[in-house]
């Protein structure tokens, strides 16, 4: 019976809430010369009609 009191007491300690960030971005299968470059701003501008999709690393990660 104790044995058992001290795993619950563990699992209580143990227990946490983890947070994953996540970022979309454009599509990295879209070919290259679809794209558009701010050279102002640095930014890519993705093709029209193309929605963005999860960083395949942050889908890793969920």
């Amino acid at each position: 019976m104790r044995e058992k009191e001290r795993i619950k007491e563990l699992k209580e300690i143990v227990e946490m809430d983890i947070i994953v960030c996540v970022k979309k971005i454009p599509d990295p299968e879209i070919p290259p010369a679809k794209f558009k470059l701010d050279m102002e701003s640095k930014r890519v501008i993705p093709p029209e009609g193309i929605p963005p999709v999860i960083n395949p690393y942050d889908e890793q990660a969920v």
